[in-house]
C-alpha cells in the first residue's frame, strides 16, 4: 500500500518533477556534446531520471 496523504503526494510530485528536469539539462547537454564518450554518459544519465520521473508521475494502482 502506498501512503495517499496530500503531503506524500505532493512531494512525490515535486520528485518527480526534480527529476524531469534534470533529465531535460542532461539531455540538452547530450545534444550539445561533442565527445563521443560523453554523450553516451550523458545520454544513460538522462534515460536514467527519464525514467524515474515516470515512475513518480505513473499511478501506482
Amino acid at each position: 500500500h502506498y501512503p495517499t496523504s496530500n503531503r506524500y503526494l505532493l512531494a512525490k510530485y515535486r520528485a518527480g518533477t526534480v527529476h524531469h528536469r534534470l533529465a531535460s539539462l542532461l539531455h540538452n547537454a547530450f545534444r550539445t556534446e561533442d565527445s563521443k564518450t560523453r554523450r553516451k554518459h550523458l545520454r544513460s544519465l538522462a534515460s536514467l531520471h527519464y525514467e524515474k520521473a515516470l515512475k513518480l508521475f505513473s499511478p501506482n494502482d
